[in-house]
């Protein structure tokens, strides 16, 4: 028994050591367990039977367990089972040997996990603890284990885990894109790329252990105990800032703006840089109205990408200048080649997700709020988004006269069809409720969205924000010019929030004499059409006039489907638009389409952008030209010829795969 569980102290049987040295948070109850404490007096009997929330060891409670169980086995069955223990042929314990190059902590790690993968931060934590100790034993004499379990208590364990609701905080997960992590991790990889030692444009969220390892692998005990205590200072302010996403929300609190925002978009990228400077703002290394600025403007980068619909691509080394000092907020947002005026103004006419809408009709509600001198200034972000006309508008929108963008009346059924579709994704057509409608409701006229029907609520039942009851109180209908007018006051807002009042053309400003958007769009197309006619062999855009819209629709005879060419002010763009009435022969179709993905990329020679876009209705396929601008006309060759082509090599190629189903 002795020697299974003991170690004799420096070979000489006079004192003997519990052989596994346990964690700390376990160790005194397991040391109870082996030296036979509990045996004194019958302790063990008390942690007999306890109910499952009972805050005892339950390494004892497991002691307790067994000890219970095994008082009714008869002798043969106990000496069978001591055998199985002790036998030489039977190997319980298994003794690995390392050689000196080996990574211990690795091995452990992938032993220890028992096919439960340990976390980065369990990781990162028994690495740094094991270095701490292992200095230690070269520096300190006397009681190391006491000396380390201080030394974790003081930084690890207060920092972390000193109460259930502290562990709970730490633990608890949030979505970044398509990862999930949790707040522990999200932090560990601020930290380490605020201490200049990981790369995250370089490296990947598995890589954070090795290069915490590295970083305190040639570190002495004092420099380490100094990165413990910055550890746990660092701590202490995300803790305190970070914001729940269950938090209540007013419009000048900064801190919690940005963060929200970081949450809704799903960016943890520049949470190092927000932790160091509010670790300066805790520290007095900053004053607050400087950090006040620097987040704004931080946040506006972020906001005006989304929703010119920039890529993210940059963050990662944008975060870096900013953490090392490099370039300010203001340099990274005037170096962006998205936000610009076109795609602004686009980008609120095409919001086919839910999440950035939503976030900035909350913001737009509390700014309101905060303006207008309301009552009640703080909100909970819990709001779901509704399409005042549904996705869905064909059943029980039909009779309802459709409006292109210059106010006329649309009576061409592809036409109405095409100008509904892209109307229902103006942020005008959204507002906030409380709680989802019905799905029956949802897509019901505007009078029983409205008013509910048949015991069903209705928005004015969900609506507790001033932003929806506008759209209550002000309109007894609905069409595409409530939508446009709606969109307009919303853009105005938007740009007051975000000071985006003056946002740069994308490449050459047109002259006065051009005579605005609308002149511009009109005088392109006349000069494209014939263009993209000749192209198309005269099969598609034959009845299609130029118009003030940047984009003019093709048909190819199945209903509910069609080519679109757009042209932009940074780009012009084709795309295959399914946008049936029925949501699941816009997916069939989709998922007939991208099941031919590879072949259909091959014979058109190039990659398109696929979108199944399964919250919407509709779904698309995109080839787009950059770096060319409808305000440049030395461009419009080059996009008419361009819009042309492809549109004719997208009927010619996608169709085909189409016609047998539809």
């Amino acid at each position: 028994m002795e020697s299974l569980l003991f170690v004799p102290e420096g070979g000489i049987k006079q004192k003997l050591h519990v052989k596994i040295n346990h964690s700390h948070l376990d160790k005194k109850a397991f040391e109870e367990v082996i030296n036979g404490d509990l045996d004194k007096n019958d302790k063990w009997e008390k942690y007999v039977g306890l109910p499952d929330d009972d805050n005892s060891s339950s390494i004892i409670k497991a002691y307790a367990y067994f000890r219970d169980e095994l008082l009714d086995v008869n002798q043969e069955i106990i000496d069978y089972l001591w055998e199985l223990l002790t036998v030489d042929k039977i190997k319980f314990l298994v003794n690995i040997d390392l050689d000196v190059n080996d990574n211990e902590q690795a091995i452990f790690d992938t032993v220890n996990s028992a096919g439960v993968r340990l976390s980065s931060a369990d990781t990162i934590k028994n690495l740094l603890y094991q270095k701490y100790v292992e200095l230690l034993r070269k520096t300190e004499s006397g009681d190391i284990d006491e000396a380390a379990i201080e030394e974790y208590e003081s930084t690890w364990v207060d920092a972390f885990i000193a109460d259930e609701a502290l562990n709970a905080y730490w633990e608890s997960q949030r979505q970044y894109g398509r990862m999930k992590r949790s707040n522990l991790e999200t932090f560990l990889h601020a930290f380490a790329v605020v201490q200049g030692f990981f790369n995250p444009a370089e490296n990947n969220m598995a890589d954070l252990p090795q290069e915490y390892r590295k970083k305190v692998s040639k570190m002495d005990i004092s420099a380490l105990e100094d990165f413990l205590k910055e550890l746990h200072d660092y701590s202490v302010v995300f803790k305190e800032y970070f914001s729940d996403e269950d938090s209540l929300l007013t419009y000048n609190d900064y801190v919690g703006r940005i963060f929200n925002i970081c949450n809704v978009l799903e960016v943890s990228t520049f949470h190092p840089y927000l932790l160091q400077q509010l670790y300066f703002l805790k520290t007095g290394n900053a004053e607050e109205d400087e950090i006040k600025d620097r987040f704004f403007i931080l946040e506006k980068y972020m906001v005006l990408n989304a929703i010119c619909k920039g890529s993210t691509k940059n963050y990662n080394n944008e975060c870096l200048q900013l953490v090392d000092s490099k370039k300010t907020p203001q340099e990274i947002l005037e170096s962006c080649q998205y936000i610009s005026e076109g795609n602004f103004v686009n980008g609120l006419r095409r919001m086919t997700t839910n999440k950035l809408p939503n976030m900035l009709l909350f913001w737009i509600e509390l700014y309101r709020r905060n303006e207008d001198n309301f009552d009640i200034k703080i909100l909970k972000y819990m709001y779901t988004l509704e399409h005042i006309m549904p996705q869905k508008w064909a059943q029980n929108w039909y009779d309802v006269p459709v409006y292109d963008t210059d106010g006329n009346e649309v009576e061409d059924a592809d036409e109405m069809e095409r100008v509904r579709s892209h109307a229902i994704y103006e942020i005008g057509n959204m507002t906030l409720l409380n709680s989802k409608l019905n799905t029956s409701i949802s897509n019901g006229n505007f009078t029983d969205k409205i008013n509910g029907k048949n015991g069903r609520k209705g928005i004015k039942d969900l609506a507790d924000i001033r932003l929806t009851r506008d759209v209550i109180e002000k309109n007894t209908d609905w069409n595409e010019l409530k939508i446009y007018t709606r969109t307009a006051e919303l853009e105005k807002q938007i740009r007051k929030i975000w000071d985006a009042e003056m946002l740069p053309a994308e490449v050459v400003k047109v002259s006065s004499e051009s005579g605005g958007r609308k002149k511009i769009r009109f005088a392109f197309w006349e000069k494209a059409l014939p263009v993209i006619r000749e192209k198309n062999h005269y099969e598609m855009f034959t009845n299609v006039n130029p118009s003030t819209s940047n984009s003019v629709s093709g048909y190819f005879g199945i209903g509910g489907f069609h080519i679109s060419c757009t042209a932009n002010y940074d780009r012009a763009r084709v795309e295959f638009i399914l946008d049936k009435s029925d949501v699941n022969q816009n997916k069939k179709a989709y998922d007939i389409l991208f099941a031919n993905k590879a072949a259909i990329e091959e014979a058109l020679g190039a990659k398109l952008s696929w979108d199944r876009a399964d919250e919407y209705k509709l779904s698309w396929i995109t080839f787009s030209l950059e770096a060319v601008s409808i305000t440049n006309k030395e461009d419009w060759d080059k996009m008419s010829a361009f819009l042309g082509e492809w549109s004719d090599k997208f009927r010619k190629v996608i169709v085909p795969y189409l016609v047998d189903e539809f």
